[in-house]
């Protein structure tokens, strides 16, 4: 099983040779810190989740943040990118659409 990274390995694996994604990225740093030591207000959570979720990084961190993301959605705290309209394709079409765009199952 491949360890993923954590917060702080993010921050030494950075691209500090792209203008202006360095700053991005020690932002988004600060933000996984705060949150895993609790100091986000429920908003700030919110927010930090649905960027983890619309840019794929909720399922290539750690599992608790996967499984944060997962129980937030559900909860309807944060949205989905992905929005599937019913229209004439079947029922069967619709979900395999919606697998497609599910998240990776965690091993336990």
């Amino acid at each position: 099983m491949t360890n993923l990274p954590c917060a702080e390995e993010i921050l030494m694996h950075n691209d500090y040779d792209v203008p202006g994604e360095g700053f991005v990225m020690l932002d988004m740093v600060d933000q996984l810190i705060e949150y895993e030591q609790g100091q986000l207000s429920a908003t700030e959570e919110e927010t930090l989740f649905q960027h983890l979720v619309d840019t794929g990084m909720a399922w290539q961190l750690q599992g608790h943040y996967g499984r944060t993301a997962q129980r937030m959605l559900g909860d309807g705290r944060i949205k989905s990118p992905f929005t599937v309209v019913a229209d004439s394709r079947s029922d069967e079409d619709i979900q395999r659409i919606a697998d497609a765009y599910s998240p990776p199952d965690e091993d336990v």
